[in-house]
């Protein structure tokens, strides 16, 4: 089955039938491609939406191994794009799941940490422009919501409070009314001063509830947020 990855270079590559090639042109609807050896003659071709064919042979064998390592790339950095897992968990299962349905091609894989910049930069695109200042902070969407889409923003103006219904909740049932308070500084976002959070107590367990960011360490801001 052909498919079309990406090189180093963000130049499309085309893997048909254990080869390699090259877009070589592109002439309406139709995208012409040449083997990426350059003394082969190589060539397929696609129309339209169809799929993409051999139309000159090579005058060389094949890489098998080269174009399966290749989908592996692609098909991981694809799942670490659309999901919100851990990288480092995305890439075991997916290295477990090409053992078991290929296992002569996982010797040949790279390990974690040898594509662990062009991973997390995979990861990247599917985030947020990070805001260089208080007014470029934007929070909707999925960043609004817990991984289960239950609402995770219950205030979004000036002082953001993060927070579950349920942790609401569970505050309110919290052992003879006591509550724990917190806020640390190297946890925070460099737009805010301080992250501060409140803390469900039970059974003597201290479990933080509620998420705060604030501009400042003042104690009029922090009871004015709850």
């Amino acid at each position: 089955m052909p498919t079309i990855v990406e090189s180093k270079r963000k130049r499309s590559i085309l893997l048909l039938g254990n080869f390699r090639y090259t877009r070589d042109k592109i002439i309406n609807t139709t995208i012409y491609w040449k083997c990426e050896n350059r003394s082969c003659p190589g060539r397929a071709i696609q129309r339209d939406l169809n799929p993409s064919f051999m139309k000159k042979p090579h005058n060389h064998e094949g890489d098998e191994i080269k174009c399966k390592v290749e989908e592996f790339r692609m098909n991981l950095k694809r799942r670490i794009e659309d999901s919100p897992q851990p990288v480092k968990k995305i890439y075991r299962e997916q290295i477990i799941s090409l053992y078991t349905t290929s296992p002569q091609i996982t010797q040949f894989t790279p390990m974690f940490y040898e594509m662990k910049t062009s991973l997390y930069n995979a990861r990247n695109t599917s985030y947020p422009p990070a805001p260089r200042n208080i007014d470029d902070v934007i929070i909707e969407g999925i960043w609004s919501k817990t991984l289960n889409g239950e609402l995770f923003l219950l205030h979004k103006l000036k002082h953001p409070i993060f927070g579950a219904l349920e942790s609401l909740k569970q505050l309110s049932e919290s052992d003879h009314g006591h509550l724990a308070f917190d806020g640390t500084f190297k946890s925070c976002p460099n737009q805010f001063y301080q992250l501060y959070s409140v803390h469900w107590v039970n059974n003597e367990l201290s479990i933080p509830k509620l998420y705060t960011l604030l501009l400042d360490k003042k104690r009029s801001n922090i009871c004015i947020n709850f």
